[in-house]
């Protein structure tokens, strides 16, 4: 979800996720940011937080702070 307004003569647009472990929708933001340039701003908020899972993630050595992303079809 989008909202745009402008600032000082500019549109500047706000997009609002969910936090998000796939390398999909990261590629997808990162395209539509480098498409809008300077004018987007990436806001990750969640109704029920996720820090727990972020901060054990990052602690188990993997040194960022992420969620995991299990593959089942392996399993």
């Amino acid at each position: 979800m989008t909202a745009a307004k402008k600032v000082a003569g500019k549109q500047v647009v706000a997009l609002l996720t969910q936090s998000y472990a796939s390398p999909t929708t990261k590629k997808l933001i990162a395209d539509f940011t480098a498409a809008y340039g300077d004018n987007v701003t990436h806001v990750a908020y969640d109704a029920i937080s996720e820090d727990a899972a972020l901060n054990a993630y990052q602690k188990a050595a993997y040194g960022e702070r992420a969620l995991a992303d299990y593959d089942f079809e392996q399993s």
